[in-house]
């Protein structure tokens, strides 16, 4: 217990922890709970048309190898900042179809979630993708090797 605790005297660890479980839980609940209301609640069509709108997250495979990509060339900081825009623009889009009562709004909201997807997949490369550079800085405050200490820390909460 004591080690797990001293996980957080690292404040790359803390504040990546916190991003990492602040970002996931709103994209979770954003991603269940929004299109489920706007299709089905707004729009009044079938109620398996959110699922389709979330499967389109294949879009994420090619766009984790373009993050990859990006993450070498601009940074972390960059990735998160692209991802988080996405997002953001995808629920102004996803409000404005509502706002603007477009009667047959199937292929905006495919565009849509597309984007958004897009925006996820991001989201979700890049907090595992920093993670492994965390026990390294822990390294240099203790020098002992902790990875597993930070591994279990980061997959419990």
């Amino acid at each position: 217990m004591k080690d797990y605790l001293s996980t957080f005297k690292n404040k790359a660890f803390r504040k990546h922890l916190a991003i990492y479980l602040l970002s996931f839980t709103g994209k979770d609940f954003y991603s269940t709970m929004l299109p489920t209301f706007i299709i089905c609640c707004i729009y009044g069509v079938k109620a398996d048309f959110p699922w389709t709108l979330q499967a389109l997250s294949i879009f994420g495979i090619v766009v984790t190898l373009i993050a990859a990509k990006l993450m070498i060339t601009h940074g972390p900081k960059f990735l998160f900042s692209l991802s988080y825009i996405t997002i953001i623009l995808t629920m102004v889009g996803y409000f404005a179809t509502w706002a603007l009562h477009i009667q047959n709004p199937l292929w905006i909201l495919i565009t849509i979630s597309v984007f958004y997807q897009a925006g996820r997949a991001i989201l979700e490369f890049t907090p595992w993708n920093v993670f492994p550079f965390i026990p390294d800085v822990d390294r240099m405050m203790t020098r002992e090797s902790r990875a597993g200490i930070y591994a279990s820390v980061m997959t419990f909460f």
